[in-house]
């Protein structure tokens, strides 16, 4: 959405720094995760926490992506960083000055090159050995909206041919892109290139955010806060595009209002249709509130089916290959409320003048992609229910690709976001497109709350999981919603057969995602079945782990961390005074020792004392403390004893401190707790 139709302040952002890689390392938990409270919305982290950084600092960076759903706030916190945005003048090919690329740059590697390839090209030559260099050109490009970019896949070669031998140490390069949809290797391109690259998720909105920009629209923050948690919309006000929708609905509101998604952003565009765009003040006397809503889903269909992201106010001829004359979206007739109307032009430029959309001199476009897919399903959903629907291989043709090489089609990644809606507009009529791509429409199941839907993803999920086990690894990071009643029966048929050493990949697979899904279901009901894997030999190591992680995740009580404790207790790592065991320290993820870093992550320093912890790790004569597994530095209990005793600075000492806390079990015992500090 424009800055200007939103709120006018800047409200204070978290971005969790992804660890990345593709090892199990990264697997649900190892990256600080996000904590919600009671409400809804994000826990503040803790100054200095590992893992989490403000915007500021991320942006010092060489290389920065910031991932995040539609609406999260991407694109606002790249202009204030920047101080420039979309309609800023590109700076000459050779110059100083922040180049902004978005959605309406990538329809193809043509246009990516005709937009950035100068810039680049202009960029000095990396002076060899013993060489004068020439003095750097200081470039920001901020390559945002990449998730809609037709040449996704293509980038990360394009920028290392382009990059190859260039001085780059002034050029600094910003992505903003859906979590689901990131290419990792993109990482890899940019660190070479830059020197560093950091990845991160824009956090959700803290509670104190939330209300830091309430309070800047002039609205009762409390009152809000409450109307928010009554309707049980917290995850739908912890997103600063939602949030502001949902401001809409607060200030009219409805005792029919449904709380769910659908209904509170039906009502938001509701009353964005009834506010007129910030900068230009109209009034509207041919059309009534239903007629622009019905109105501005024709503009978003229309400009989906023609592959444009704006129209031209003037019917320009000559820029019909961006922009959909004004005139092209007059006739015919529409639907709203009880009967139906003539779309007059009058009508539709009375649309194109409310908050809907952002407007410059001579063309007019939607203030946020999620106002669109919301209005093109919106359209959409209407004539799957008319009396003549549109046939379903119709729609098929336009939502499904096929490639040569690949079983099942996929929804290509800028019309996710409008097929989840059309399932949660249109459930029944709409289910083949769960059917077909589950995985694609993840990052948006916060949206799709009908349960039969939710079931039908969750069984594509489990039908793929040897595909999307082996191939895709970018899914783990998204955040999903697929909770329904049926949830618990499903994860628990897919976890009853054991699964061994001698088990097929197929059954393994099955049961790893599973437990991903079990991770972030919120089904408390799952721990027994999670702790009896993690306690039970037969399992691999590896699906033990990822039973911990989830357990802790579903369930973190005081008989959850009593049985991880009993497990903890019967790993026995070797003596000091002899070296790794293959039955201690065996093949790579399927060792002991890693199932024992998994449980200390998991329980340390809450629910377990130093002495215990102890008995995994080394104490050196220098005071260092490290891993039973010297010959193995990269594996998990070597990460968790790094992670949690940092090396002292050469010349002090480690010294140990005796605690006394009070232990969460139920019987509230006082638990001595041992830490440790570097002095001089």
């Amino acid at each position: 959405m424009s800055a200007k139709a939103m709120f006018d302040v800047h409200a204070d952002r978290w971005v969790r720094i992804r660890s990345g890689g593709q090892s199990e390392e990264h697997a649900p938990g190892a990256d600080p995760s996000f904590g919600f409270d009671d409400s809804g919305f994000l826990l503040e982290p803790d100054s200095g926490s590992s893992g989490w950084c403000r915007p500021e600092e991320a942006a010092a960076w060489g290389g920065w992506v910031l991932l995040g759903e539609p609406g999260a706030g991407k694109s606002t916190e790249f202009r204030r960083l920047s101080g420039a945005h979309s309609d800023n003048e590109d700076p000459l090919p050779g110059e100083s000055g922040t180049l902004w690329v978005d959605a309406g740059d990538w329809d193809s590697v043509h246009a990516v090159d005709a937009r950035l390839g100068p810039h680049l090209g202009a960029l000095p030559i990396k002076p060899g050995s013993g060489e004068a260099s020439a003095e750097p050109v200081s470039l920001l490009i901020v390559l945002d909206q990449l998730d809609e970019s037709a040449c996704l896949h293509q980038l990360p070669q394009w920028l290392r041919s382009r990059l190859q031998g260039k001085d780059t140490r002034g050029l600094r390069i910003w992505v903003g892109c859906r979590a689901a949809d990131y290419q990792d290797r993109l990482t890899g391109v940019l660190s070479h290139a830059l020197g560093r690259c950091m990845v991160g998720d824009l956090a959700p909105l803290t509670r104190r955010a939330a209300a830091e920009l309430v309070r800047s629209t002039g609205d009762d923050v409390d009152d809000f806060l409450h109307w928010v948690v009554s309707a049980s919309a917290g995850a739908l006000a912890r997103v600063p595009l939602t949030l502001w929708v949902l401001l809409g609905a607060y200030r009219e509101p409805s005792e029919s209002i449904d709380a769910t998604p659908l209904g509170l952003f039906t009502h938001g565009v509701e009353v964005l249709a009834a506010e007129h765009d910030p900068d230009r003040a109209h009034s509207w006397d041919d059309s009534t509130r239903q007629q622009r809503v019905a109105i501005a889903s024709r503009v978003a269909a229309h400009l989906l089916f023609s592959a444009r992201r704006s129209v031209h106010v003037d019917d320009n001829g000559l820029l019909t290959d961006v922009a959909v004359p004004l005139g092209q979206l007059v006739g015919a007739d529409e639907t709203a409320g009880l009967g139906t109307f003539e779309v007059t032009r009058r009508r539709v430029r009375e649309t194109l003048e409310t908050a809907l959309f952002s407007r410059t001199r001579f063309t007019a476009q939607f203030a946020h992609s999620s106002f669109a897919a919301f209005l093109t399903a919106r359209y959409l959903a209407e004539r799957l229910h008319a009396p003549a629907p549109i046939p379903r291989l119709q729609l098929e043709e336009l939502f499904l690709v096929t490639a040569a090489d690949e079983p099942t089609a996929a929804i290509p990644e800028r019309l996710r976001e409008t097929a989840a809606w059309l399932l949660t507009h249109a459930p029944t009529k709409a289910m083949w497109l769960a059917h077909a791509d589950p995985e694609g429409l993840l990052a948006h199941t916060a949206l799709i709350t009908h349960p039969g839907v939710r079931e039908v993803l969750v069984n594509g999920l489990l039908d793929r999981a040897d595909r999307i086990e082996l191939f895709d690894r970018s899914w783990r990071h998204t955040r999903w919603d697929l909770a329904h009643p049926g949830l618990r029966t499903q994860l628990t048929e897919a976890l009853t057969t054991v699964v061994d050493d001698t088990s097929d990949w197929p059954d393994v697979a099955r049961a790893r995602l599973a437990l991903r899904l079990a991770h972030d279901s919120h089904s408390p009901d799952l721990a027994d079945l999670l702790l009896d894997i993690v306690e039970d030999p037969a399992w691999p190591i590896t699906l033990r782990r990822l039973a911990v992680s989830a357990a802790m995740a579903v369930d973190p009580a005081a008989v959850t961390i009593t049985r991880l404790r009993a497990t903890l207790a019967t790993l026995q790592p070797p003596p000091d005074s002899q070296p790794p065991t293959p039955d201690w320290d065996g093949s790579q993820h399927e060792a002991p020792s890693e199932l024992a870093a998994m449980l200390l992550r998991e329980l340390w320093p809450a629910h377990l004392t130093f002495a215990e912890v102890s008995r995994f790790l080394r104490i050196t004569a220098s005071g260092a403390i490290k891993a039973h597994s010297p010959t193995r530095s990269s594996c998990y209990l070597a990460v968790f004893a790094r992670r949690n005793f940092p090396p002292c600075w050469p010349g002090q000492n480690r010294s140990f401190e005796s605690t006394e806390s009070r232990s969460p079990s139920p019987a509230s015992r006082t638990t001595t707790y041992m830490t440790t500090t570097c002095t001089a």
